[in-house]
């Protein structure tokens, strides 16, 4: 296996990965839909359904090089990363299978491009060669840190909103 950053995946963040490429899968990609917008005074709100198409309990938003001023999820305020950070990100725990409702107000400085991934334990079925282990989750117990990032299958998807 490699050793490295995944900047694709996970941004500019400097944790360093094992890894390794495998065979492609035929998995759903993680869904963010628009589900409002405005833009006034040099700000832009942005309203997103986030949910995944495979049942993931756990996904991460990303906004690359934009400076957000505000967010909510299902209503509720979120507290601190102000307007001093260019790349941002949310981290969504116990995704219902029908999404989560996220806006988020941007200083409106040219296109939106959002990155969304989506994560399940272990990997998919028929994924690892004979004798490499079993599919699926390795640990019985959910991990913090920068182990839930292991033995880990993520999916993601982006777009840009002109």
């Amino acid at each position: 296996p490699e050793h490295g950053p995944l900047p694709e995946f996970f941004g500019a963040e400097d944790h360093r990965y094992f890894h390794a490429e495998t065979a492609p899968a035929e998995l759903a990609a993680p869904a963010a839909v628009v589900t409002g917008a405005d833009a006034s005074a040099g700000r832009r709100t942005v309203t997103l359904c986030l949910a995944s198409r495979r049942g993931a309990a756990e996904a991460v938003l990303f906004l690359d090089g934009a400076r957000v001023l505000h967010y909510e999820v299902d209503g509720c305020p979120g507290e601190g990363r102000g307007g001093e950070d260019d790349d941002w990100s949310l981290w969504l725990y116990g995704l219902p299978a029908e999404g989560r409702t996220v806006t988020v107000t941007v200083a409106d400085d040219g296109p939106l491009r959002l990155r969304l991934m989506d994560r399940t334990d272990g990997v998919p079925p028929g994924a690892l060669p004979p004798g490499d282990g079993p599919p699926g989750p390795a640990l019985p117990a959910p991990a913090l840190g920068s182990g839930m990032l292991c033995n880990a299958t993520w999916v993601s998807a982006s777009t840009a909103l002109a």
